[in-house]
């Protein structure tokens, strides 16, 4: 009999721990790095760049109304000279759309594309860098500032 009722013991366990509720995302916005893909001209010239994003935010509230002004997608850039990362003085900001969360809960999480065009390389007097890369982070429409994240160092041709 002390078999059986170890037996059901643990298969209580085991179906009270698949049963705890998943974790609840946080109301700041989390950011992690996936790519930055190069588009590249006839003669293999960088033309644009695409940044891929992805984003979690607990109460749904990234983006922001048409009618406000300002920005809440903030990418600093940092540039490669003589082997040393040096923060540039330019800065790539931009507007996110207004997004709602579904479900019950507001949660969302999704990616960001962002597209750079051929104005970053052609920002920087010659000789250009030999690598970039950007910092990134978000502000949601409570104000709070999510993490921030590099994207790999972005060769430039």
């Amino acid at each position: 009999m002390k078999k059986i009722d170890v037996i059901i013991l643990a298969m209580l366990l085991m179906v009270g721990i698949s049963c705890k509720k998943p974790k609840v995302a946080t109301v700041v916005p989390t950011l992690s790095y996936l790519s930055y893909d190069h588009l590249y001209d006839i003669n293999n010239k960088d033309t644009t760049g695409l940044l891929k994003i992805y984003f979690v935010d607990g109460d749904g509230d990234v983006g922001m109304n048409q009618d406000e002004a300002g920005v809440d997608f903030y990418s600093v850039l940092y540039h490669k000279a003589n082997g040393v990362w040096k923060r540039d003085s330019l800065n790539y900001n931009y507007r996110l759309p207004y997004l709602v969360g579904q479900g019950g809960s507001g949660a969302m999480k999704g990616e960001i594309l962002i597209t750079f065009n051929k104005i970053i390389v052609t920002s920087f007097p010659m000789p250009y860098p030999d690598s970039v890369k950007f910092q990134c982070y978000i502000v949601d429409r409570a104000g709070n500032e999510s993490n921030k994240v590099f994207t790999s160092p972005i060769e430039i041709r």
